[in-house]
């Protein structure tokens, strides 16, 4: 299990990591993949996606007390706000962005804060722990997934 400073390097780390990783194994091109897999350009939208609903709910546990927190589709909320209309280059620069403000409040928070928790419908009493943990995983899941897409040049 990852401890928060290695949560919290992975969380800083995973937007250029991300850059890299599309420049290096999609070679540019973020359309292709395989029957029934994603694209990088899907994977994007859906890691952009979830960290907005993520981050939010993060940021309602530091502003709350226990709060309520609402489930939430992220492939509703990718086609919703219109994220595959988008540039490459603006979905990556909105995600920086708001992934570096998470990590400004991860890095600033005490003990407690990290103990504070919200109400998640499907895990029940989860902390600000938990979550960083959770996000930094599951971002690093799809980061490989990117990764192990057929390089155009092979």
């Amino acid at each position: 299990m990852m401890d928060r400073a290695d949560a919290i390097e992975r969380l800083r780390t995973m937007p250029g990591r991300l850059r890299s990783a599309l420049a290096r194994e999609a070679g540019g091109q973020t359309n292709g993949a395989g029957a029934g897999e994603w694209s990088a350009r899907e994977v994007v939208d859906h890691i952009r996606a979830t960290d907005v609903l993520h981050t939010g709910h993060i940021f309602m546990i530091v502003a709350g007390r226990e709060p309520p927190i609402a489930g939430g589709d992220e492939r509703e909320l990718a086609e919703r706000a219109g994220f595959a209309e988008d540039d490459l280059e603006t979905a990556l620069t909105a995600y920086a962005a708001r992934r570096g403000e998470l990590v400004r409040l991860l890095v600033r928070l005490a003990e407690a804060g990290w103990q504070r928790a919200g109400v998640h419908p499907a895990w029940g009493r989860t902390t600000i722990e938990r979550y960083a943990r959770h996000v930094a995983a599951h971002e690093g899941e799809h980061l490989a997934q990117i990764e192990r897409l057929p390089h155009p040049d092979r």
